[in-house]
């Protein structure tokens, strides 16, 4: 922002928005609502007696790493009384979510993002207006509580790269959420399983794993991949290390089911045992696709027309046994193939013929 634009947004906000670490303050601020703070020391001690927190609407750490000692006694929530936005994001200290936080009743957001939490107290089924709720980073909490289906306004839940595999059976039933989840890890004989996935609105990118666990090629199907748009990256991945046979028709047909909206932009399958790759990716179904990873497809016979994808800016192939060379099917059969392409990437290719490789 601009000097000047920055002054004048200063002096119009001034002592309704406060910047700890950042601002000079000049006295008590019974106005103040929204406050931010920046510290070089790592650790925060509370406000003193500069500023009215019973009155803070909002409550944003800009560090990246930071600790608070209140919090473990319950201090600095109680303090929160008409509390919207509760950032604690990157508090490294922050192991568990204080009780208290269900006194937080006009709560719209809550951030708990690159903490230590294991787990969501019960207590937080009680802010109900509570609307956005974010868990990136938290790797140590292992499974979401069953009781979120009950925060009816909820409209974006965000695990990122946390350590979530479990997540309750009813999220469906809240239409308006918006879900952004990094992965998924389909696991053997669970009553409802990659199933999951078509109840939910997803947003983002999406890695989809251990897929050789799915049961019936049915279930794949049911995870409605094909009518989730804003799904715009996915990763699916095989794992057949220790297994000493596989039904590779269940595995075609696994794939076939698993087809994405056409709206897709990047796309990565990795240790797909079938000999062909599926229809959607044969007959140019995902035409936005901008990247495109295919690996360790050792036994694939044929390349997809992959010069036909208008917008594809980079492929890397990897690892196929059975491919010997390309030929005028990969690349359409069109005098503008690979327009878009940047980046080419082909590696161990064990029975490749490079004389007969050209592009």
């Amino acid at each position: 922002m601009h000097d000047l634009l920055n002054d004048l947004a200063k002096y119009v906000s001034d002592g309704i928005y406060i910047r700890l670490g950042v601002d000079e303050l000049k006295g008590i601020h019974k106005t103040t609502r929204h406050l931010s703070f920046s510290t070089t020391r790592s650790l925060f001690d509370g406000f003193g007696s500069l500023i009215d927190t019973q009155k803070l609407h909002t409550f944003i750490p800009t560090s990246w790493y930071w600790s608070c000692k209140m919090l473990a006694d319950d201090n600095l929530i109680s303090k929160f009384k008409f509390m919207r936005v509760l950032s604690l994001s990157h508090c490294h200290n922050l192991r568990e979510v204080p009780k208290s936080v269900e006194n937080l009743k006009h709560l719209r957001s809550l951030d708990l993002s690159y903490t230590s939490i294991e787990k969501l107290p019960e207590s937080i089924s009680l802010l109900y207006k509570l609307q956005i709720l974010k868990l990136n980073g938290c790797r140590r909490l292992k499974e979401l509580p069953s009781y979120l289906y009950q925060l009816h306004n909820l409209c974006c839940l965000e695990f990122i790269a946390s350590g979530v595999r479990n997540f309750p059976t009813h999220l469906g039933n809240l239409k308006n959420l918006q879900v952004w989840m990094s992965s998924f890890c389909v696991e053997k004989s669970k009553e409802f399983n990659i199933q999951l996935l078509g109840e939910l609105n997803l947003h983002g990118s999406l890695t989809i794993d251990e897929l050789q666990n799915i049961e019936n090629p049915s279930y794949a199907l049911e995870a409605d991949l094909k009518n989730k748009p804003h799904l715009v990256g996915l990763r699916l991945i095989w794992n057949f290390v220790g297994c000493s046979s596989f039904d590779s028709i269940k595995v075609r047909d696994v794939i076939e089911n698993l087809q994405p909206s056409k709206h897709l932009k990047t796309l990565s399958i990795v240790n797909f045992v079938g000999k062909q790759f599926p229809n959607w990716l044969l007959n140019n179904s995902v035409p936005n696709l901008v990247s495109l990873v295919l690996r360790k497809c050792k036994s694939c016979q044929r390349l997809p027309p992959l010069g036909v994808l208008p917008f594809l800016k980079r492929l890397e192939i990897s690892g196929f046994d059975e491919i010997v060379n390309i030929d005028a099917d990969f690349h359409g059969n069109n005098s503008s193939s690979f327009k878009s392409l940047q980046t080419l990437e082909f590696s161990y290719m064990t029975q490749w013929e490079s004389g007969n490789a050209k592009l």
